[in-house]
Protein backbone atom coordinates (compact mmCIF):
# COMPACT_ATOMS: atom_id res chain seq x y z
CA UNK A 1 0.00 0.00 0.00
CA UNK A 2 1.30 3.55 -0.89
CA UNK A 3 0.90 6.56 1.12
CA UNK A 4 -2.28 8.31 0.48
CA UNK A 5 -3.76 5.65 -2.06
CA UNK A 6 -6.81 4.34 -1.26
CA UNK A 7 -7.76 0.48 -1.61
CA UNK A 8 -11.07 -0.94 -1.64
CA UNK A 9 -11.70 -3.40 1.24
CA UNK A 10 -14.94 -5.70 1.88
CA UNK A 11 -15.85 -6.63 5.00
CA UNK A 12 -18.87 -8.21 6.66
CA UNK A 13 -20.76 -7.47 3.77
CA UNK A 14 -19.46 -3.62 3.86
CA UNK A 15 -17.05 -1.89 1.15
CA UNK A 16 -14.37 0.25 3.12
CA UNK A 17 -12.06 2.70 1.55
CA UNK A 18 -8.57 2.08 3.42
CA UNK A 19 -5.95 4.96 2.90
CA UNK A 20 -2.73 4.64 4.42
CA UNK A 21 -1.76 8.76 5.23
CA UNK A 22 1.48 8.57 6.61
CA UNK A 23 4.45 6.13 8.25
CA UNK A 24 6.50 6.85 11.13
CA UNK A 25 9.57 5.02 12.84
CA UNK A 26 8.56 4.86 16.48
CA UNK A 27 12.52 4.26 18.06
CA UNK A 28 11.60 4.24 21.35
CA UNK A 29 9.10 1.17 20.65
CA UNK A 30 10.99 0.16 17.57
CA UNK A 31 8.03 0.06 15.96
CA UNK A 32 6.47 1.82 12.70
CA UNK A 33 3.33 3.71 13.45
CA UNK A 34 0.63 3.63 10.18
CA UNK A 35 -2.01 6.42 10.15
CA UNK A 36 -5.27 5.18 8.45
CA UNK A 37 -8.07 6.80 6.99
CA UNK A 38 -11.19 3.72 7.36
CA UNK A 39 -14.14 5.64 5.02
CA UNK A 40 -17.50 4.01 3.99
CA UNK A 41 -20.87 5.06 2.13
CA UNK A 42 -22.50 3.34 5.17
CA UNK A 43 -25.25 0.54 4.32
CA UNK A 44 -28.98 0.04 4.60
CA UNK A 45 -31.63 2.27 6.64
CA UNK A 46 -28.86 5.31 7.69
CA UNK A 47 -26.46 5.80 4.59
CA UNK A 48 -24.19 7.73 6.53
CA UNK A 49 -21.16 7.86 5.84
CA UNK A 50 -17.95 7.00 8.34
CA UNK A 51 -14.42 8.29 8.20
CA UNK A 52 -12.15 7.64 10.89
CA UNK A 53 -8.38 7.38 11.44
CA UNK A 54 -6.70 4.78 13.04
CA UNK A 55 -2.60 4.34 14.21
CA UNK A 56 -1.68 0.45 13.34
CA UNK A 57 1.56 -0.51 14.99
CA UNK A 58 4.00 -3.01 13.44
CA UNK A 59 7.50 -4.48 13.74
CA UNK A 60 10.14 -3.78 11.59
CA UNK A 61 9.47 -7.55 9.78
CA UNK A 62 6.28 -6.58 9.39
CA UNK A 63 4.46 -8.57 11.99
CA UNK A 64 1.22 -6.73 13.65
CA UNK A 65 1.59 -5.31 16.97
CA UNK A 66 -1.26 -3.27 17.69
CA UNK A 67 -4.02 -1.17 16.17
CA UNK A 68 -6.09 1.90 18.05
CA UNK A 69 -8.03 4.72 17.58
CA UNK A 70 -6.52 7.98 16.18
CA UNK A 71 -8.29 10.03 18.82
CA UNK A 72 -8.36 10.03 22.50
CA UNK A 73 -11.41 8.94 23.10
CA UNK A 74 -12.87 5.55 21.45
CA UNK A 75 -16.53 7.02 20.04
CA UNK A 76 -18.22 3.89 20.14
CA UNK A 77 -17.95 2.84 24.11
CA UNK A 78 -18.40 6.70 24.65
CA UNK A 79 -21.75 7.90 22.83
CA UNK A 80 -23.15 4.40 23.49
CA UNK A 81 -22.48 4.60 27.60
CA UNK A 82 -24.16 8.51 27.25
CA UNK A 83 -26.90 7.31 24.63
CA UNK A 84 -27.63 4.19 27.15
CA UNK A 85 -27.59 6.12 30.31
CA UNK A 86 -29.87 9.42 28.66
CA UNK A 87 -27.38 11.65 28.56
CA UNK A 88 -28.28 13.47 25.06
CA UNK A 89 -26.22 16.59 25.53
CA UNK A 90 -23.06 14.39 25.58
CA UNK A 91 -23.25 13.21 22.59
CA UNK A 92 -21.45 14.93 19.79
CA UNK A 93 -23.21 14.38 16.39
CA UNK A 94 -19.94 14.15 15.14
CA UNK A 95 -19.24 11.22 16.41
CA UNK A 96 -22.92 9.80 16.41
CA UNK A 97 -24.05 9.75 13.20
CA UNK A 98 -21.19 7.05 12.13
CA UNK A 99 -21.70 3.22 10.57
CA UNK A 100 -20.42 2.22 13.53
CA UNK A 101 -22.00 3.69 16.34
CA UNK A 102 -25.42 3.08 14.67
CA UNK A 103 -24.80 -0.70 13.80
CA UNK A 104 -23.99 -0.78 17.43
CA UNK A 105 -26.75 0.80 19.06
CA UNK A 106 -29.61 -1.06 16.93
CA UNK A 107 -28.03 -4.74 17.15
CA UNK A 108 -27.40 -3.48 21.19
CA UNK A 109 -31.31 -2.83 21.78
CA UNK A 110 -32.40 -6.14 20.02
CA UNK A 111 -30.16 -8.09 22.52
CA UNK A 112 -31.41 -6.23 25.37
CA UNK A 113 -34.97 -6.77 24.40
CA UNK A 114 -34.48 -10.36 23.50
CA UNK A 115 -33.02 -11.49 26.77
CA UNK A 116 -35.43 -9.75 28.78
CA UNK A 117 -38.88 -11.10 26.65
CA UNK A 118 -37.06 -15.17 26.82
CA UNK A 119 -36.06 -15.18 30.65
CA UNK A 120 -36.68 -18.92 30.89
CA UNK A 121 -33.57 -19.21 28.47
CA UNK A 122 -29.91 -19.06 29.25
CA UNK A 123 -28.97 -16.65 25.95
CA UNK A 124 -25.61 -16.44 24.88
CA UNK A 125 -23.92 -14.49 22.37
CA UNK A 126 -23.25 -16.79 19.49
CA UNK A 127 -19.74 -16.57 18.53
CA UNK A 128 -19.94 -16.49 14.11
CA UNK A 129 -23.43 -13.96 14.33
CA UNK A 130 -23.28 -11.51 12.04
CA UNK A 131 -25.57 -8.61 11.25
CA UNK A 132 -25.36 -9.08 7.66
CA UNK A 133 -25.80 -12.40 5.69
CA UNK A 134 -25.00 -15.83 7.36
CA UNK A 135 -27.91 -17.82 9.33
CA UNK A 136 -25.76 -17.89 12.77
CA UNK A 137 -28.28 -16.51 15.57
CA UNK A 138 -27.09 -13.50 17.70
CA UNK A 139 -28.06 -15.36 20.88
CA UNK A 140 -28.60 -18.75 21.61
CA UNK A 141 -30.09 -21.58 24.19
CA UNK A 142 -28.55 -24.34 22.68
CA UNK A 143 -31.06 -26.57 20.74
CA UNK A 144 -33.47 -24.92 22.42
CA UNK A 145 -33.80 -21.29 20.92
CA UNK A 146 -31.98 -19.54 18.41
CA UNK A 147 -32.33 -15.28 18.41
CA UNK A 148 -31.63 -13.74 15.54
CA UNK A 149 -31.83 -10.10 14.41
CA UNK A 150 -31.46 -7.82 11.30
CA UNK A 151 -33.10 -4.29 11.24
CA UNK A 152 -35.47 -5.07 8.47
CA UNK A 153 -37.91 -6.79 8.65
CA UNK A 154 -38.02 -8.17 5.14
CA UNK A 155 -33.95 -9.44 6.39
CA UNK A 156 -35.49 -11.01 9.53
CA UNK A 157 -37.61 -13.11 7.50
CA UNK A 158 -34.80 -14.13 5.51
CA UNK A 159 -32.76 -15.34 8.18
CA UNK A 160 -35.73 -17.03 10.13
CA UNK A 161 -36.16 -19.23 7.31
CA UNK A 162 -32.45 -19.42 7.11
CA UNK A 163 -32.60 -20.83 10.82
CA UNK A 164 -35.28 -22.75 10.84
CA UNK A 165 -34.25 -26.38 11.81
CA UNK A 166 -31.25 -25.51 13.87
CA UNK A 167 -33.39 -25.09 17.05
CA UNK A 168 -36.69 -26.46 18.65
CA UNK A 169 -37.51 -22.13 18.16
CA UNK A 170 -35.99 -19.83 16.12
CA UNK A 171 -37.21 -16.22 16.93
CA UNK A 172 -35.96 -13.37 14.48
CA UNK A 173 -36.31 -9.76 15.52
CA UNK A 174 -36.46 -6.24 13.56
CA UNK A 175 -36.88 -2.57 14.19
CA UNK A 176 -38.03 -1.03 10.94
CA UNK A 177 -40.79 -2.29 8.68
CA UNK A 178 -40.03 -2.41 4.99
CA UNK A 179 -41.76 -0.50 2.41
CA UNK A 180 -42.62 -2.86 0.19
CA UNK A 181 -44.75 -6.17 -0.35
CA UNK A 182 -42.45 -9.27 0.47
CA UNK A 183 -42.59 -13.24 1.13
CA UNK A 184 -43.62 -13.30 4.89
CA UNK A 185 -44.72 -17.57 4.75
CA UNK A 186 -42.24 -19.16 7.55
CA UNK A 187 -41.76 -22.77 8.57
CA UNK A 188 -42.89 -24.40 11.63
CA UNK A 189 -41.00 -23.07 15.03
CA UNK A 190 -40.21 -19.60 13.41
CA UNK A 191 -41.38 -16.16 14.45
CA UNK A 192 -40.56 -12.78 13.60
CA UNK A 193 -41.67 -9.71 15.59
CA UNK A 194 -40.44 -6.64 15.99
CA UNK A 195 -38.44 -5.13 18.79
CA UNK A 196 -41.00 -2.28 19.27
CA UNK A 197 -43.66 -4.45 19.43
CA UNK A 198 -42.24 -6.67 21.95
CA UNK A 199 -40.96 -3.99 24.06
CA UNK A 200 -44.10 -2.86 24.19
CA UNK A 201 -46.19 -5.65 25.19
CA UNK A 202 -43.73 -7.76 27.22
CA UNK A 203 -41.79 -4.48 28.94
CA UNK A 204 -43.87 -1.65 29.35
CA UNK A 205 -42.27 0.17 26.76
CA UNK A 206 -39.00 0.29 28.71
CA UNK A 207 -37.03 1.08 25.03
CA UNK A 208 -39.20 2.98 23.71
CA UNK A 209 -37.54 6.35 23.30
CA UNK A 210 -34.61 4.53 22.72
CA UNK A 211 -36.25 2.78 19.10
CA UNK A 212 -37.80 5.98 18.06
CA UNK A 213 -34.12 7.46 18.19
CA UNK A 214 -33.19 4.48 15.44
CA UNK A 215 -36.51 5.17 13.67
CA UNK A 216 -36.19 8.72 13.02
CA UNK A 217 -32.99 8.65 11.89
CA UNK A 218 -31.21 9.14 15.13
CA UNK A 219 -32.86 12.37 15.79
CA UNK A 220 -31.72 12.95 19.44
CA UNK A 221 -33.75 14.48 22.23
CA UNK A 222 -33.10 18.10 23.03
CA UNK A 223 -34.70 17.70 26.78
CA UNK A 224 -32.68 15.39 29.65
CA UNK A 225 -34.93 13.63 31.71
CA UNK A 226 -34.84 15.24 35.96
CA UNK A 227 -34.41 13.06 38.54
CA UNK A 228 -37.94 13.06 39.31
CA UNK A 229 -38.50 11.61 35.71
CA UNK A 230 -35.70 8.90 35.89
CA UNK A 231 -37.51 6.40 38.12
CA UNK A 232 -40.29 5.41 36.43
CA UNK A 233 -38.53 5.73 33.26
CA UNK A 234 -35.97 2.98 33.77
CA UNK A 235 -39.04 0.69 35.11
CA UNK A 236 -40.90 1.42 32.06
CA UNK A 237 -43.86 3.04 33.70
CA UNK A 238 -42.82 6.33 31.44
CA UNK A 239 -40.64 7.31 28.72
CA UNK A 240 -38.39 10.23 27.83
CA UNK A 241 -39.50 13.42 26.81
CA UNK A 242 -38.87 14.24 23.39
CA UNK A 243 -38.69 17.33 21.52
CA UNK A 244 -40.29 15.95 18.86
CA UNK A 245 -43.43 14.24 20.36
CA UNK A 246 -44.77 17.38 20.40
CA UNK A 247 -47.13 18.20 17.56
CA UNK A 248 -45.32 15.75 15.46
CA UNK A 249 -46.29 11.43 14.92
CA UNK A 250 -44.43 8.95 13.23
Amino acid sequence: MQVNRSQRIVYDGVEYEVTLKSIRFQPNHGTYRYRLLVESNGLGWHSRSYADEFDMCGAPDGSFVTLFYAKKDEPLEKVARAFFKRRWTDIKPAAFKTLAVSRFLAASIAGEVAEAVFPAFSLTHYPQARLIGGAAPMLASGADLWVGYRFFSEDAYQWARRGAGNAARVAALYCADTKYQFKTDLPPGTAVQSIAQLDATELGGRHEDFIRILLRGLELPTETPGPEQLTPIILGHARAPHSFDRGRRA
